[in-house]
Order: C-alpha cells, then sequence, then structure tokens
C-alpha cells in the first residue's frame, strides 16, 4: 500500500518498505499454503496438487500483468496503483468480516478424520 506514495529522493523509502513488506508476506503466506497442502492432501496426490496450484497462481500473475497495463494505460500508473490499494483493503475488510477469521488451526486430513471415526466406532 505504500507504492503509491513513491516519489524521488526520500520518497523512495516507500518503496523500499513496500517491497520488503511484499517480500516478507509472500513468504509467510508460501510457507502457510504449503503446510497446509502437505498436511491435508494424500501423499500420492501432494505433487498433482503443488502443480495445478502453480499453474493457477501463475496463471493468476499474467492475467494480473496484462489487467494493470491497461487499466496503467488509461488512467495513469499512480491512479492504478492507488485503485489496487483500495482492493487490498477491500479484500482485508472481506477476510476480516469472515468465519475465516476466526479458524485457528488447519483443518484435519481424511485420513486422520476417518482414523478418529474409527476409534470412536470401537466400543
Amino acid at each position: 500500500m505504500l507504492f503509491p506514495l513513491t516519489g524521488p529522493g526520500a520518497g523512495l523509502a516507500f518503496f523500499v518498505v513496500g517491497g520488503v513488506g511484499v517480500g516478507a508476506g509472500v513468504v509467510a503466506a508460501n510457507i502457510i499454503t504449503d503446510t497446509f497442502r502437505q498436511r491435508y492432501c494424500p501423499p500420492d496426490l501432494i505433487g498433482r496438487v503443488s502443480a495445478s496450484a502453480a499453474v493457477i497462481s501463475f496463471g493468476a500473475i499474467a492475467v494480473g500483468g496484462l489487467l494493470g497495463g491497461v487499466l496503467g494505460e488509461l488512467s495513469g500508473v499512480r491512479e492504478t496503483m492507488w485503485m489496487m490499494t483500495g482492493m487490498y483493503t477491500l479484500a482485508t475488510v472481506a477476510l476480516v468480516c469472515s468465519p475465516i477469521r476466526k479458524l485457528r488451526d488447519f483443518p484435519e486430513s481424511d485420513e486422520s478424520l476417518r482414523a478418529a471415526e474409527a476409534e470412536k466406532a470401537v466400543p
């Protein structure tokens, strides 16, 4: 959200701080999503699930770059960055107001759920 504030001279600090923040967020998100995949997916499907997630993710990056370029051309680069800042804010508000906010643990995998149900069924 600091990128639109970037300017010449000392204004470059906004770019540096924003870039470090984005980098840290990407690393944290990758760790969380990879941990979820490894805990939830059966071992024989992890490769397929990871490959599918990569295709979707990299495809979204390409589409986002194209849309960002079109918006930048139509309305200006700084205005497009302000629009994206507003979209990030809306996405954050949507997540904070959703039931996802209350979740603290990963869901159990199907195998562990079946094992727990089998233990309960045994008298």
